[in-house]
């Protein structure tokens, strides 16, 4: 565990520091976030200790969403204000990115993996018969 931690403060270091050098308009631990995943792309296998460390930290995922909740009751007249506007906003945004994954993904089925029916088919016998 203490070997999964290190891999995730020194890619989360190495972001701040790319971030900070270059002036990046995207926070560190995010830099450090995207190449962490590109290192692990490139190894095409999860470290054992990296992968024990995200179980424990899966499990207790949930727990990091009380605060946002929380800190969503701090902006108690916005929401009363402008309440249904917003929930308009967010039902239209939510089914506009579930329809673009779903088109994103029939595209990349149609184009990367055959129809089912290809690959059961049967080869088709020699001497004219059907």
């Amino acid at each position: 565990m203490i070997e999964g931690l290190f891999f995730i403060f020194l890619f989360q270091l190495v972001g701040t520091a790319i971030a900070s050098l270059l002036h990046l308009p995207v926070p560190g631990p995010v830099v450090g976030m995207g190449l962490l995943l590109a290192w692990l792309a490139l190894r095409f296998k999860t470290p054992a200790s990296l992968e024990a460390l995200c179980d424990i930290f899966l499990r207790y995922l949930p727990l990091l969403f009380v605060p946002a909740a929380v800190g969503v009751l701090n902006y108690r007249e916005v929401l009363l204000a402008s309440g249904l506007p917003i929930i308009i906003i967010l039902l239209f945004s939510t089914l506009a990115a579930l329809l673009a994954a779903a088109l994103s993904f029939i595209w990349v089925a149609r184009r990367f993996c055959p129809p089912i029916g290809d690959e059961m088919r049967p080869a088709s016998k020699a001497g004219g018969e059907s």
